[in-house]
């Protein structure tokens, strides 16, 4: 049976063994995922992701770090207000959540195992409802959230931003150092098998 790396082998459009191992690059290289109707000769062009994400996560710190006090305290208001409106939501929706295990297990009170072979499988129907509600009763937590951005001053509020934004550089920092590198191994090893190709003389005698 064919595969999607040997079906063109099965119906002859592939017959050149340098073809065959073209078409098969893609499986040991990321950056073909996915493509096409894939020429490997042309030219890698990458889209580096996490580059642009730290040209942004810059402009970003740079653009809080200039901003002025009325600015900072503009963005400070919102970033309370959202969090207040943020976590006071979230309760509502765990209640609404809990409310309806709660319910579905006063309706599974009322039913009864068929026989001692069921027994197992309703204690677990009754196990998964419970296990739920547990995790989703993190009303203690949600509090702690309130308290925090009942007292989170001005002052905190910025030292935590410029500190956020210098993470986000940090971070994407690396990960631009990791995928350039990543981009730089997928053209050796491209380049090195198309040399390899290159090379096989399609008119030598098969032994």
């Amino acid at each position: 049976m064919p595969t999607g790396y040997t079906a063109n082998v099965a119906n002859g459009k592939i017959t050149s063994l340098k073809k065959y191992i073209e078409s098969c690059i893609p499986a040991f290289m990321i950056y073909f995922r996915d493509m096409q109707n894939i020429n490997v000769r042309e030219p890698l062009k990458f889209d580096f992701y996490y580059a642009n994400a730290l040209a942004e996560a810059e402009k970003k710190y740079a653009d809080f770090m200039n901003s002025s006090e009325e600015e900072k305290s503009i963005l400070y208001k919102e970033y309370i207000d959202d969090r207040f409106e943020y976590i006071h939501r979230r309760i509502e929706e765990n209640k609404e959540v809990i409310s309806r295990y709660k319910n579905m297990l006063s309706k599974l009170a009322n039913f009864k195992s068929p026989s001692e072979a069921h027994d197992k499988f309703v204690e677990f129907l009754s196990s998964q409802l419970h296990q739920s509600i547990e995790c989703d009763d993190v009303f203690e937590v949600y509090e702690d959230e309130l308290d925090i951005c009942h007292k989170m001053s001005f002052e905190k509020y910025v030292k935590n931003k410029e500190q956020d934004l210098l993470d986000d550089i940090a971070y994407y920092k690396k990960e631009s150092i990791r995928e350039q590198e990543s981009a730089n191994q997928n053209v050796q090893w491209l380049n090195k098998i198309l040399e390899a190709i290159d090379a096989i003389d399609e008119n030598a005698r098969v032994e």
